[in-house]
């Protein structure tokens, strides 16, 4: 080698040194991109029994297809409540629907009334307010360090307003599913305080803001439901589901299905159905967590073909019960059934309109599913009705015309078009900056007379609830 001069050799020590630095720092940055990518949202989805549930399962679902590595904190809001608040989430709505429709709907949800915000009403932000532990969720919420909060009830969506109001909560991002078709001013406010609402229509998304909710607050996004409701079988995979489930393939098939709670009046149901058809006919009463109806339809099937008091099933009619099953099951039942008579919830509505099938809703016209009901009945996507015997009727006067489930169910193929659930996982994954409460102008009202109005309405109602339940 020939003569190399010092500096020569110093040079190529500095720029090894620094191509090594260089190096280092590359793979470090890299890792930590990586790393970051890999660690994903943190997501804490908040819900309370029922199809609030469901819905924030489906959620769950539909982050996670987009990003795998995305951390959900998947809460259900009955273990942060003591068990005497905890119980207005499920049993004593599954009461009140139950044997007060009347009274649900006019302690929570009838217009006017409104409460110390000045624009809410009484009995939906007072029940809000009963069932609430501001502090408890305050707590979590710290605990768990969530990048966005979503939840599916609107009780809870009032408890986050709360802490909002209270100057809490402004470095997380929050947001409410509003899984109902209602349009009162209460749930309006929910908007105002928090930072997005995910609504179930556009007609909604547009009285939201005709009311003074800027358009970034609210979005309208469909109700997300269980992808396996959007499942299509062939005929050979339905064949096999028939099997599977014990079916009779030459039997038309009816599925009533009453929710979580069982909220029907099956053993009624069943009678005037089964005086209606006159061929063979499957009848599938799913009863959920509702023990004294499935009993009493168990001793209808004993009783088949018998002449004792009270009566019993025709021969034409079989009968098939089930309790609380799996939706995975649920949906084999839908796939194979040929009409559907349920309650208008707004989870169950939203489902059915991916199943494609004649359904009827019966309402007794109380709470927010006596909005639901009217919007399907509306939009022409089902059958609406008030009692058993005019649900009887409308599935015979359907089985009779194949151009009412035909219209029927191409109308359940336009409401669909509108659902755009991925807008809520785009929000929960890159949430926007937090907003501050607003306030929505309040109405001028003259509430004397109305107040007094309202409360002889609710003893009338409660009265009637009494009644009821004695007969039971």
């Amino acid at each position: 080698m020939g003569y190399r001069p010092f500096f020569y050799h110093a040079f190529r020590r500095k720029f090894f040194a620094r191509l090594l630095s260089n190096f280092v720092v590359s793979i470090l940055l890299v890792f930590a991109l990586s790393t970051s990518a890999f660690a994903g949202a943190k997501v804490l989805i908040l819900w309370g029994p029922g199809g609030h549930e469901t819905a924030a399962k489906a959620i769950r679902a539909n982050i996670l297809k987009t990003d795998p590595h995305a951390e959900i904190i998947f809460k259900n809001i009955t273990e942060l409540l003591p068990p005497a608040k905890a119980v207005m989430y499920g049993d004593f709505y599954g009461w009140m629907n139950r044997n007060a429709p009347e009274l649900f709907l006019t302690v929570g949800m009838e217009p006017g009334l409104v409460s110390a915000r000045g624009n809410a009403t009484i009995g939906a932000r007072g029940a809000a307010r009963l069932t609430s532990s501001p502090d408890r969720l305050l707590k979590y919420i710290h605990e768990v360090n969530p990048t966005s909060i979503v939840t599916t009830h609107f009780f809870i969506a009032e408890t986050l307003a709360q802490l909002r109001e209270r100057g809490e909560l402004h470095e997380y991002p929050t947001a409410f599913l509003h899984t109902d078709i209602v349009s009162e001013t209460f749930y309006a406010q929910l908007s105002a305080t928090l930072d997005m609402t995910f609504l179930p229509i556009q007609d909604l998304t547009d009285n939201w803001q005709i009311r003074g909710i800027p358009a970034d607050r609210v979005m309208t996004t469909g109700i997300p439901v269980n992808p396996i409701y959007d499942r299509r079988y062939s005929p050979s995979e339905l064949s096999e589901i028939v099997t599977e489930l014990k079916l009779e393939p030459e039997r038309k098939k009816i599925l009533l299905m009453g929710g979580t709670f069982g909220f029907l009046e099956y053993e009624e149901l069943v009678n005037k159905i089964s005086a209606q058809f006159s061929e063979p006919i499957e009848i599938i009463a799913v009863c959920g967590k509702n023990k004294a109806q499935r009993a009493r339809l168990e001793r209808m099937i004993r009783r088949q073909g018998r002449n004792v008091p009270g009566g019993g099933l025709p021969l034409n009619v079989k009968l098939r019960t089930a309790g609380l099953i799996p939706q995975e099951e649920l949906i084999k039942y839908l796939a194979v059934t040929d009409q559907i008579v349920t309650k208008p919830g707004g989870l169950t509505t939203f489902e059915l309109m991916y199943r494609e099938k004649p359904v009827v809703f019966i309402t007794p016209g109380g709470g927010v599913e006596g909005f639901n009901a009217s919007y399907i009945d509306q939009a022409g996507a089902g059958r609406v009705v008030r009692t058993s015997e005019e649900a009887a009727t409308a599935l015979r006067e359907i089985a009779s015309s194949p151009e009412i489930a035909k219209n029927m169910i191409e109308s359940q193929r336009k409401v669909r078009k509108n659902f755009h659930p991925e807008g809520i996982t785009e929000w929960a994954l890159h949430p926007p900056a937090v907003h501050h409460p607003m306030i929505l102008p309040t109405p001028v009202l003259t509430i004397g007379d109305t107040v007094q109005t309202h409360y002889r309405r609710i003893c009338s109602d409660l009265f009637k609830a009494v009644r009821r339940f004695i007969k039971l």
